[in-house]
């Protein structure tokens, strides 16, 4: 018998309202946070992150929660300035 693999072959859109597990959050597993399991866990031990829910025995968190902090992510990947480096590798003096 052929091995089946954990990742689901088509994962379910991201729902409006409810409750999601860690695998439907982190892009590892193909959500859409782009942090690694450690991460995740760092952040919701330090209060970064929101805190998780016991729903029927397992570990999941409020799609309300994870809407939030996706926007929170969004805001700082804006554009920022980029600051050119000179032949040397370092940052150009500021003019």
């Amino acid at each position: 018998m052929p091995k089946q693999s954990k990742t689901p072959r088509n994962p379910s859109p991201w729902p409006s309202a409810g409750y999601v597990a860690v695998q439907q959050i982190l892009g590892r597993w193909g959500g859409p946070l782009p942090i690694s399991p450690s991460r995740w866990w760092r952040g919701v031990a330090s209060g970064e992150f929101p805190p998780p829910y016991d729903v029927g025995g397992r570990t999941c968190w409020r799609v309300e929660d994870v809407n939030r902090l996706m926007d929170t992510f969004a805001e700082k990947e804006a554009p920022r300035r980029i600051r050119r480096r000179g032949a040397t590798g370092r940052p150009s003096p500021a003019a």
